[in-house]
C-alpha cells in the first residue's frame, strides 16, 4: 500500500513538470525548389523537428525559441532528409506567428500567422493550424544530408503548423498511469 501512494505521489509530481517534455514540432507547406542536384516543382513537404520544452529559450519577452535535438525534411516525389545543419522553431507573441530557422540566425520558413500564436509559449502542444506561408533566405545553406536545400522566396503558399508531445513520451505516461490503475485494481479486491 505504501509503495503504491509512493508511486502516485510521483506521477503527481512528474505531472507537475508535465510540460517540460520532448515535443514534436511540425512545419508543412507547398513549394519549388531544390534539395542537393534534384529540383522539385509545387512540392508537398513537411518539416519535423524534435526538441525539448526544457531547452526553450526567451530571446525578447514576446519570443520564444526552441533549438531542435533532431530535424528531417520530407518531400513529396523527393524524399525525406536529415537536416545536418541546426535548426530551429520560434513563435512570435507580438505578431503572432510561429517560423522555422537556423539557430541564432534570420527567418527561413514564417507561417503560419494566428491569434493562437499571441499567447503560445512554444511549451503545450497546439492543434494544426493553417495559413499563409512565407519563405526567405533558403540561400544561406541549410545542409542535409542530400546536400543543401532551398525553396524559392517569397510569399503565396499555404503553411500548416503544429506541436504534438513526442509519441514515446504519451506511450509511457499512459502505460505507467494504467499499470498504476490496474495494480490500484487488484489491492482492493485483496
Amino acid at each position: 500500500m505504501l509503495r503504491s501512494i509512493l508511486i502516485v505521489l510521483l506521477l503527481l509530481v512528474v505531472a507537475g513538470h508535465a510540460y517540460a517534455v520532448p515535443i514534436v514540432l511540425k512545419h508543412s507547406g507547398n513549394r519549388s525548389g531544390s534539395i542537393g542536384s534534384t529540383t522539385f516543382v509545387n512540392a508537398d513537404f513537411t518539416i519535423t523537428a524534435f526538441a525539448d520544452t526544457d531547452d526553450r529559450i526567451s530571446s525578447t519577452n514576446v519570443s520564444f525559441t526552441l533549438i531542435h535535438d533532431s530535424a528531417s525534411i520530407s518531400i513529396d516525389g523527393v524524399g525525406e532528409f536529415q537536416f545536418v545543419s541546426g535548426t530551429r522553431t520560434f513563435v512570435n507573441n507580438f505578431f503572432g506567428i510561429v517560423g522555422f530557422s537556423r539557430p541564432f540566425s534570420t527567418d527561413l520558413f514564417n507561417g503560419p500567422s494566428d491569434p493562437s500564436f499571441l499567447t503560445w509559449d512554444l511549451l503545450t502542444p497546439i492543434a494544426p493550424i493553417t495559413g499563409d506561408g512565407e519563405y526567405f533566405r533558403w540561400f544561406s545553406n541549410v545542409i542535409t544530408e542530400a546536400g543543401p536545400v532551398r525553396f524559392d522566396e517569397g510569399a503565396g503558399s499555404t503553411s500548416r503548423f503544429e506541436a504534438v508531445p513526442e509519441p514515446n513520451t504519451a506511450l509511457l505516461l499512459s502505460l505507467g498511469l494504467t499499470g498504476l490503475a490496474s495494480k490500484g485494481r487488484r489491492s482492493l479486491r485483496s
